[in-house]
């Protein structure tokens, strides 16, 4: 696909633009033109590492907050056992 022809004139006209774009479904860019000497020129770098990168965050968030979770319960439990339990050393 072809560079969106509506940032290029935007381009031309501002010096610079940056911005993501899809030019196909599952591709995204992050792109970045400049325009002088009469010059316009576009670089740009896939996202697909920086997705990658936000989704495993995602995971190991949601793995520890599990965790957290799954440790207040365990002492939780612990503090309820505890206070249950008979005292040792009194006479009844």
């Amino acid at each position: 696909p072809r560079f969106p022809k509506d940032v290029l004139d935007h381009v031309r006209s501002s010096g610079i633009d940056a911005l993501t774009w899809q030019p196909k479904p599952g591709i995204r860019q992050a792109t970045v033109s400049v325009h002088a000497n009469g010059y316009t020129v576009v670089a740009g770098r896939s996202l697909r590492m920086t997705e990658q990168r936000i989704s495993l965050l995602g995971r190991q968030v949601l793995f520890s907050w599990a965790m957290a979770l799954l440790a207040m319960a365990a002492v939780t439990l612990l503090l309820q056992m505890l206070e249950k339990r008979p005292e040792m050393g009194k006479l009844h």
